[in-house]
């Protein structure tokens, strides 16, 4: 998939409703969002810094565990563009950009063929 950012959005698009959130888009902050930090990325912001394993998080993680397998839990978040293990700048601002769109896409309601 070229679009981790879209991956992971339809990700929360079917986890989030789950939780009771619909509109998981309008809680993320596109000026704070930061996906090199844990409270500003998009999991953070909408799971209150998801290092301290909230019960959204863990629903998330369930769901790419049965996707992906047990063991590739935490890789299948890179895939999905919740975070990045590659080091390069260019990688983390073309996530951030991806994100901004897919939010963007969903507050307008032109989503499209996602």
């Amino acid at each position: 998939m070229t679009n981790p950012a879209r991956y992971g959005a339809k990700v929360l698009d079917r986890v989030m409703p789950q939780l009771g959130v619909d509109d998981w888009w309008n809680t993320v902050s596109i000026k704070s969002l930061n996906l090199k930090t844990m409270s500003d990325c998009v999991l953070g912001q909408l799971f209150a810094n998801y290092s301290a394993q909230s019960t959204g998080f863990d629903t998330v993680k369930s769901h790419l565990k049965n996707v992906h397998g047990v063991e590739r839990a935490w890789s299948a978040l890179d895939r999905c563009g919740f975070s990045s293990a590659a080091p390069n700048p260019d990688v983390w601002e073309s996530l951030r950009k991806g994100w901004i769109a897919e939010i963007r896409q969903r507050r307008t309601g032109q989503l499209g063929e996602v």
